[in-house]
């Protein structure tokens, strides 16, 4: 029998080690993420399916087949033209999804009426689709005729002229709930219609930390059909920064908000409703609205600007630092400005450091009425109203009631004159230190913060629009 105990040398050993080593390493390696292009139909592309078109020259021509054959990690690339769709576009895999030079230059086309389906549906909750238009999508019984996603990360493009049966350009879902996050980030979502929202809605309930954002967007002239949803955006966990809500219409114009939703440093104009003009908060858990400017909504029966929904099931909700003006309401039952409504909810819900002035309505109350909140906060505030309209709140402090004396009202230039009584008058909060007002200055410029969504400054300092 042989001998197995031969001696080890040293050479042996630093040549078993590095092989341990080398294959060690394979076997841990990730396999490098591949591309794989799109082009047009009659173009360069050959539909290499073989080699999965990781080239242009074997380019695919239909967008589903690049899809398909990409895997986690790996992109999607896809060249200008209009992309004529026969069925939605389906995406599982945790892929990024491009175009090669954005929005104005790589169209889906839906393509109705030739054909009902929806633009983009995907279930992959980390991945990214940046740089479409997607227009033209139609489907019934179901949502968003543009884009369906379930988590991942809408950017760079502009979602138009979609329609949905139950909602129009973009639903985002959660679900099972807190387990997908939703992020659409610097889009236009214009000229969608649907039954319950227009432009965006975002199906979650849940406030455990997993909510998604909607940031620098713009989402206008969408139209809403089913009576109490918007032709805007239905807002439920998600958060909105930095964007604006514009000339919509439904039943309400601009936002149904709530649970745990907030709006931050946005700006909600001219939108159009029946029960409400430009945002209705309802059903708040720790719902936010702050910095934003609210002008020129209307309303035919309902608030022009804000409602306010108290409800039993409900945490603190707040308005912090609004501008709130130029808002109307035909009702002689109901309010230009802001509108709180109902009975008295769990806890707090509070009015800071706004101006709320220059609104109009069909009856008494032009900016604010209170039908029913007892334990409503208003604080630090500067506005224009009828005595009484405030009750039956349990604290009112520190109100104005001069005019605010804005820059230029009828040229929409709503930030604060040198002489307006809203300089220096607000209450403090520790957000205030860290968040820029809706100009993007810093939000304590002169020792203590001003009243509504912009901070004064002085004569000779430049400042840019937002």
């Amino acid at each position: 029998m042989s001998n197995l105990n031969f001696p080890r040398t040293a050479d042996y050993v630093v040549r078993t080690f590095l092989f341990a080593v080398v294959w060690l390493v394979s076997a841990l390696a990730v396999q490098a993420a591949d591309t794989h292009y799109v082009s047009m139909p009659g173009g360069y592309g050959t539909n290499d399916t073989a080699g999965g078109y990781t080239n242009w020259e074997g380019a695919a021509t239909q967008i589903q087949w690049a899809v398909d054959a990409a895997v986690d990690g790996d992109t999607v690339l896809v060249t200008n033209g209009i992309y004529n769709l026969t069925n939605q576009i389906v995406l599982t895999n945790a892929i990024t999804f491009k175009s090669m030079n954005g929005p104005g230059f790589t169209f889906i086309n839906g393509n109705y009426p030739a054909y009902s389906n929806r633009c983009l549906f995907w279930s992959n909750k980390t991945a990214t689709v940046d740089g479409f238009t997607m227009s033209n999508g139609y489907i019934v019984s179901a949502y968003a005729g543009g884009v369906y996603m379930y988590g991942g990360t809408l950017t760079n493009c502009h979602i138009c002229n979609n329609y949905g049966q139950y909602g129009g350009g973009v639903q985002m879902m959660d679900w099972p709930v807190g387990q997908r996050t939703s992020y659409i980030l610097n889009c236009i979502i214009n000229s969608n219609r649907g039954g319950y929202f227009g432009g965006a809605g975002y199906s979650q309930n849940s406030g455990n930390g997993t909510v998604g954002y909607i940031k620098n967007c713009v989402i206008s002239y969408n139209t809403a059909t089913i009576a109490g949803y918007p032709g805007g955006l239905l807002q439920s966990a998600e958060h909105m920064y930095n964007s604006e809500i514009s000339y919509n219409t439904g039943p309400i114009g601009g936002i149904k908000g709530g649970w745990y939703g907030a709006i931050y440093e946005c700006k909600i104009i001219g939108n159009s409703g029946t029960t409400c003009g430009g945002v209705s908060m309802t059903i708040g858990y720790l719902a936010n609205l702050r910095n934003c400017l609210i002008r020129n909504n209307h309303a035919t029966t309902g608030a022009g600007g804000v409602e306010f929904t108290g409800n039993a099931y409900g945490g603190p909700q707040y308005m912090r630092n609004l501008t709130i003006v130029s808002n109307s309401t035909d009702s002689a039952a109901n309010t230009g400005g802001i509108y709180f409504y109902n009975t008295t909810g769990k806890s707090t819900n509070a009015l800071y450091n706004s101006i709320v002035y220059y609104n109009s309505s069909g009856g008494t109350y032009s900016n604010v009425y209170n039908n029913g909140f007892t334990n409503l906060i208003v604080s630090n505030c500067c506005i224009g109203m009828t005595n009484g309209a405030l009750s039956p709140a349990t604290q009112i402090s520190d109100v104005i009631y001069a005019d605010p004396l804005l820059i230029d009202l009828p040229a929409e230039n709503c930030r604060l004159s040198s002489r307006s009584p809203c300089i220096n008058a607000g209450y403090y909060e520790s957000w205030m230190t860290t968040v820029l007002d809706l100009d993007d200055r810093i939000r304590i410029r002169y020792g203590i913060v001003d009243l509504g969504a912009y901070e004064f400054i002085r004569s000779g300092t430049i400042y840019g629009f937002h």
